[in-house]
């Protein structure tokens, strides 16, 4: 960057032409030079330091600083060392007052009033508060700002900011910002959050009130932006996840990150997991598009959140038969989550993906993890009863889905159970009927491969002698079709079932079966 190893020296930076760089002050002494103070202005086309044409080498091992000595929104310096032309106990103190295009030495120097001035500054637009708890009565607060905008020509990116929070309006009794209320600067110095967007500080609870200005690198500030007011309560609202103290998409997200590993920022897993079941899934985030959807958590301040229940309120069934897996439930299904081993390759229900239905899909310990719901929370069960087809057929009858959750409305929890049906693609291949269980006490189930979804089967009973004892007609669904033979006496039957097959064929199948009590 063109600058010189320096011994003993002192040094400071300040963007003193006010293109938006820092430039840079020093004295020292230089090998072959031998002791120097020189100002340079830094080049961002080449980025070096280029020696400016402002002479002031008459100070020798100097003290330097930059500073808005006159509060014109420009940037002085001051030097004070030994004269180099005079002898060894001649000192030199001088104030250079900027005039813009030029730097003129001046020994006197008057304070005099420094009031605001446009800056061509501007502050960021809006602070945004997240937090979450360290202790019963301590909170990590995160303030997160938008960038502010830096004068005519120069880069944004040269900014810093300078944050305050008070107990009170404009107040800096929890943090200072080193600049009074119009934002004129008391010292030159960056802003004390440095070019961040973020800041985290510790905070008791109580009511708080945040402004952040923009600080260019001639350390002249914006004036600061509206106040944020905040209070750091000792409870949370249902389903604020990201601890904003507002219940919106961003904590579904928020959930999502944390479900997948992305480890979010701030994460407040108390009131992340709404029906305080221990588990952060697809339940918790029904529940939170519950509470948008009813217009937010109603939690006071103070008070505990009202918890969804984790009771299980009703059942829901997956069944797969090898190629494709069918749902079924007690009340509408609103979300649901399983996984299944990687390698068995699944395609989910493109009746969910083209109806606004969320399908998130991460992978884990060696299985696929799905989540599926919608921003709405509608009923999955309106749309379609297939839930995914395998890419390939499955007959392994150890075949089984894990980590199954699903949820109802108002987040309520559903058991869900998993039925392994794969015999039935082999059913299917083999063109022939089963009936089970075998013997039956009541109900008994009868299964045609050929018998397809939406189709009606004609069931007959005959006992030994031939005499038809019962008769039924049934609707192929994906349940398998029951009949129930409790009021028949212990013996030998005969099973007749008739259905109209693909091609428009009539199809019987005879199965024998023992009726026991």
């Amino acid at each position: 960057m063109n600058l010189p190893a320096i011994r003993n020296s002192k040094l400071d930076f300040g963007d003193f032409n006010g293109d938006g760089y820092y430039d840079l002050l020093y004295s020292g002494t230089i090998q072959g030079e031998g002791r120097v103070t020189k100002l340079s202005e830094f080049n961002p086309t080449n980025k070096t330091f280029v020696p400016s044409s402002f002479d002031v080498s008459m100070y020798l091992d100097a003290q330097v600083g930059f500073g808005d000595f006159d509060g014109d929104n420009d940037l002085d310096f001051v030097l004070t060392g030994q004269d180099s032309e005079g002898d060894n106990n001649t000192y030199l103190s001088d104030v250079f007052i900027n005039v813009r295009g030029a730097a003129n030495n001046t020994n006197k120097f008057g304070k005099g009033e420094v009031t605001a001035k446009e800056t061509g500054l501007t502050p960021p637009s809006a602070i945004n508060v997240q937090r979450r708890r360290i202790s019963e009565e301590l909170f990590e607060v995160t303030l997160t700002w938008s960038a502010g905008g830096n004068r005519e020509g120069n880069p944004d990116s040269a900014l810093t900011y300078s944050l305050k929070i008070g107990s009170t309006p404009g107040a800096e009794d929890v943090l200072s910002s080193g600049a009074d209320e119009n934002g004129v600067r008391k010292t030159a110095s960056k802003g004390n959050a440095e070019n961040n967007l973020t800041w985290r500080v510790n905070l008791k609870t109580g009511d708080y009130y945040a402004q952040v200005q923009s600080v260019d690198a001639s350390f002249i500030g914006s004036a600061f932006s509206e106040a944020k007011e905040f209070s750091v309560v000792n409870s949370f609202k249902l389903g604020d996840a990201n601890g904003d103290d507002s219940v919106n998409v961003l904590d579904l997200t928020t959930n999502i990150d944390y479900i997948l590993g992305n480890n979010p920022a701030i994460f407040i897993n108390e009131v992340a997991d709404v029906n305080l079941d221990g588990v952060i899934n697809v339940t918790d985030l029904s529940g939170i598009v519950a509470i948008i959807m009813n217009g937010g958590s109603t939690t006071a301040k103070g008070d505990q959140p009202d918890y969804f229940s984790s009771a299980k309120v009703g059942d829901a069934t997956i069944t797969f038969d090898g190629l494709t897996a069918r749902l079924t439930a007690e009340k509408p299904l609103q979300a649901i989550q399983f996984s299944i081993d990687q390698k068995h390759q699944i395609k989910i229900s493109e009746q969910l993906k083209n109806n606004g239905f969320e399908v998130v899909k991460y992978n884990k310990d060696g299985k696929d993890y799905y989540m599926i719901y919608s921003l709405r929370n509608k009923n999955i069960l309106d749309y379609t009863t297939d839930l995914f087809e395998s890419n390939a057929p499955i007959l392994d009858k150890s075949f089984a889905l894990h980590n199954l959750a699903a949820a109802t409305e108002m987040a309520g929890t559903m058991d869900v159970e998993f039925k392994n049906e794969t015999y039935l693609l082999e059913l299917r291949e083999q063109d022939r009927m089963m009936v089970y269980p075998n013997p039956a006490v009541d109900q008994v189930n009868v299964l045609m491969a050929m018998a397809q979804k939406g189709t009606k089967m004609n069931v007959e009973v005959y006992n030994l002698l031939g005499n038809q004892v019962l008769s039924k007609q049934v609707n192929v669904s994906n349940e398998v079709p029951k009949i129930d033979m409790s009021m028949l006496p212990e013996g030998f039957y005969t099973i007749k079932a008739e259905v109209i097959n693909e091609e428009g064929e009539r199809v019987v199948k005879y199965a024998k079966i023992i009726k026991k009590k």
